[in-house]
């Protein structure tokens, strides 16, 4: 990899640019979100329970999304399942909350304006949430916690130079 690739490599994963993964890994979705809406009424299901479904769907890309590129610093490679598992409920869980957001405000706004706008406008509405409880709760970061080899690594060094 050239200087200027890794340059760029690493400010794309950097803290700074992490809103700029937020807003590609959530507008995808939105868009995939979007595409399941069109293709769900095209079938003629009902437009709210379209929506619905869409979210849910789209929610599901986010997280692995979210967890492996957005927020990849959070995420050890080797955290535990239960880890894991506490993340996709309290994500869910933030998800539902926005989700009410984002099916209200396109069940008010679909009134006014075309169906894509609609949806465009949930999904802005929630996104805001979206951030603010992914950042500072959902992948927070973790506090180090020190394994046996660290400790037992610390007492060697505190030994050496005693």
């Amino acid at each position: 990899m050239t200087i200027k690739r890794k340059a760029i490599y690493h400010w794309i994963f950097s803290e700074t640019a992490r809103p700029l993964r937020f807003i590609g890994i959530g507008g995808g979705c939105g868009l995939l979100q979007m595409a399941l809406l069109g293709l769900f009424t095209y079938w003629g299901i009902h437009a709210l329970l379209a929506t619905c479904i869409a979210f849910f769907l789209s929610a599901q890309v986010n997280f692995l999304c979210s967890s492996v590129f957005t927020w990849h610093d959070r995420t050890e490679a080797n955290a535990s399942p239960l880890l894991w598992f506490q993340r996709w409920l309290t994500f869910h869980g933030t998800i539902a909350c926005s989700g009410v957001l984002n099916a209200s405000l396109f069940w008010l706004a679909h009134r006014f304006v075309p169906l894509m706008v609609a949806s465009a406008f949930g999904i802005a509405g929630a996104a805001l949430l979206n951030f603010c409880i992914f950042h500072y709760l959902v992948f927070r970061k973790q506090p180090l916690k020190p394994t046996f080899a660290t400790r037992a690594t610390l007492r060697k060094e505190q030994a050496r130079w005693q």
